[in-house]
């Protein structure tokens, strides 16, 4: 991890460097960024141009700007999230997303000792981080840190849910109260839980982690 060097040692660096060695141990290649310019740089860095790229639904990849850096650069970007995306054309979207040369992606949480985790209502995000048959990035702010998946868990139900609920229009309890209750109605987005312990098998997986927050 030769960019830690660049880095003075304060508490967040040294957060994010316990995590990137924990990463690095089970497979993964870490990026520690002190910023989110320097991020969005990284990624655009690993991706060349003309490859193919998929996003999610994920306000980190929005916040670093990288489907306009990066259609800039040549990739052409799939995402469903594309305002001139007719409805019956989403899960062709999907599809084409989870199938490029890239998929960059958020994570909801990252565990100290080096563990994804994220939670869906529609799936296509975490079968992608999962399966992606491409190169894949995850990008984590210090935000995302947690010490165990029980604690990662809870973060994405309580911090990440509720505001990405209400960002869709979404009529939840947790949008009202600001936390979850485990609801049971129609529009609850946490279906699908994913926990990715080590590099999935077979593929370059990349983390990007940021020493500021970022995303939900």
């Amino acid at each position: 991890m030769e960019a830690l060097r660049k880095f003075k040692d304060d508490s967040l660096v040294r957060k994010c460097k316990t995590v990137g060695a924990a990463l690095e141990s089970k497979g993964f290649k870490t990026i520690l960024c002190p910023d989110g310019e320097a991020a969005a740089k990284a990624v655009l860095d690993l991706v060349s141009p003309e490859q193919t790229v998929g996003v999610p639904g994920s306000v980190t990849v929005r916040q670093l700007k990288l489907i306009d850096k990066l259609t800039e650069k040549g990739c052409k970007v799939y995402h469903h999230w594309d305002p001139n995306l007719a409805p019956e054309d989403r899960k062709e979207r999907f599809i084409n997303a989870n199938t490029s040369d890239w998929f960059i992606t958020g994570t909801n949480a990252v565990t100290m000792d080096g563990a994804l985790v994220n939670i869906d209502g529609v799936g296509n995000r975490v079968s992608a981080m999962a399966w992606g048959p491409g190169k894949i990035i995850y990008i984590a702010g210090v935000n995302k840190i947690c010490v165990d998946v029980p604690e990662a868990i809870a973060r994405v139900k309580n911090e990440a849910a509720p505001p990405n609920t209400a960002r869709v229009g979404g009529k939840t309890p947790c949008v009202e109260l600001g936390k979850c209750i485990e609801c049971h109605v129609p529009d609850r987005g946490c279906r699908i839980t994913s926990i990715i312990e080590y590099a999935p098998m077979g593929r370059e997986c990349y983390v990007v982690l940021i020493a500021d927050s970022f995303g939900y």
